[in-house]
């Protein structure tokens, strides 16, 4: 088991401490480096390697005493060992301290939250933000608190550039491998398009909005009753390498497009209106997310890019109610 950057025995006067998932080390890590600066409490660690009581005590003074707590959640947060015990002193030092000193971080947006937190306390979602704007917040937070921060120094600087560098290599080497990429990014493609028509078609039976919303392998068609569409697609012009010419492609059309298995024919081709690709990315805990080309610092999961699709395409019928788009000459 790696030791602690400091002692949590030996003192609380830190300014931030993190508490996080074993498989979120990477990612507690990264921001540890960026907090360069502050005393910061980070302590790698198999999640469910427990010492005794002394060592139960001595977890919880970092999380008492710390000017800011950041925790990193996502399920199962709370239930392992070592994040019980954490958790039971942040609930602890909010009852008695209030919900300043706490920072709750969204790794996911399919986590249920934990029902101590205030439906009324601001989160940050991290696959939206980003690390930077992560540790930005939180040295905002910390000279909000009283602390302060000391310039950066080299040694710091270095481990940030390393880690980037890290992260590009493996990213570089997980998509130049075909058979990682059949067995990751094609599965959860499949699992985008198909949601993505579950939830049209859900918006569909409770609003009556009279969508058809196909999904066939790694495609999906979301249409109205007038015809206007928005088609789906992966595409990936090199079969090992998703570096280049690959992306999920959500173009618009003013007219319709069909599925294979609706043996339909569009009469002369609509015109495409506008599209957004949408290529693969490694999270800092090295988990496949999506990121627009025109929002290159936003990073989607699967889930998340399900739902943002569907509201392309309501934004899409939107601008056809209002007329600033219109069906082409098809019809």
């Amino acid at each position: 088991m790696e030791e602690p950057i400091d002692d949590p025995a030996a003192t609380t006067s830190y300014d931030v401490a993190v508490s996080f998932l074993a498989r979120d080390e990477a990612v507690a890590r990264e921001l540890h480096d960026r907090l360069a600066g502050l005393n910061v409490f980070f302590f790698p660690r198999q999640q469910e390697d427990l010492a005794g009581t002394d060592g139960l005590e001595s977890m919880r003074a970092p999380f008492l005493g710390a000017r800011l707590v950041v925790t990193l959640f996502r399920s199962p947060w709370g239930e392992t060992k070592w994040t019980r015990v954490e958790q039971t002193a942040i609930t602890d030092r909010c009852l008695n301290q209030g919900w300043k000193g706490l920072l709750f971080v969204q790794l996911d947006g399919t986590s249920s939250l934990p029902t101590w937190l205030p439906e009324t306390h601001v989160r940050f979602a991290l696959e939206q933000y980003g690390i930077e704007q992560l540790a930005g917040a939180v040295k905002a937070r910390v000279q909000e608190l009283g602390g302060k921060i000391a310039p950066m120094d080299a040694l710091a600087r270095a481990r940030v550039v390393k880690r980037d560098a890290d992260l590009i290599a493996d990213e570089t080497k997980c998509f130049r491998d075909a058979s990682w990429i059949i067995s990751n990014i094609h599965p959860q493609v499949q699992t985008i398009v198909a949601a993505t028509a579950a939830l049209a078609n859900k918006v569909s039976d409770e609003l009556g909005m009279e969508i058809v919303a196909l999904a066939e392998d790694r495609r999906c068609v979301l249409r109205d009753r007038r015809g206007f569409t928005l088609n789906i697609g992966w595409k990936q012009s090199i079969f090992n390498s998703v570096l280049e010419e690959a992306g999920l492609i959500a173009a618009e059309w003013n007219g319709p497009l069909f599925m294979p298995s609706e043996n339909l024919m569009t009469i002369g081709m609509p015109d495409e209106i506008r599209r957004v690709i949408y290529v693969p990315k490694l999270s800092l805990s090295r988990e496949l997310r999506w990121m627009a080309t025109a929002h290159p610092k936003e990073r989607l999961s699967g889930c998340e890019l399900a739902d943002v699709l569907v509201r392309q395409f309501l934004d899409l019928l939107s601008r056809a109610d209002q007329g600033t788009v219109q069906l082409g000459g098809w019809n």
